[in-house]
């Protein structure tokens, strides 16, 4: 448990960190940055192109984030990994959303695990035809 534990040592630095870098890629399109960068689990559990589409439709839809304001800071460690969870109230250019990143933490960096987006706006602004 101690190894994990000292995992957590700036884990809310590291996800801000994470988010922030998210955030300036989503804005610029760089989606196959933020799928090379993501840990083995979450590329295994997605493809770069289904990664694509779904953030494409939301960018084209919701528009470049504008502003996020944290609102959970989360931390788990689970077979000798360490995880931190940040959800934020994030400000689009056309609709709000709250955003969920689980970033796996490890030799002092943080790697998206997963990422959710709950928007009403993109599903309304989009008409319900979002598919992966």
């Amino acid at each position: 448990m101690t190894i994990a534990c000292g995992e957590f040592v700036g884990g809310t630095d590291k996800a801000q960190h994470g988010v922030d870098g998210f955030h300036t890629l989503y804005n610029s399109r760089q989606f196959d940055a933020i799928y090379r960068g993501a840990d083995k689990d979450f590329r295994g559990s997605v493809t770069n192109a289904q990664l694509q589409r779904l953030l494409e439709t939301s960018r084209t839809h919701l528009g470049k984030q504008l502003a996020s304001t944290p609102v959970v800071i989360g931390y788990q460690s689970f077979n000798l990994r360490s995880y931190v969870t940040a959800s934020t109230v994030t400000t689009y250019e056309h609709g709000k959303g709250t955003e969920t990143f689980v970033f796996s933490l490890s030799n002092g960096k943080a790697a998206l695990h997963s990422y959710n987006l709950d928007s009403t706006d993109l599903i309304l602004l989009n008409k319900g035809t979002i598919t992966l």
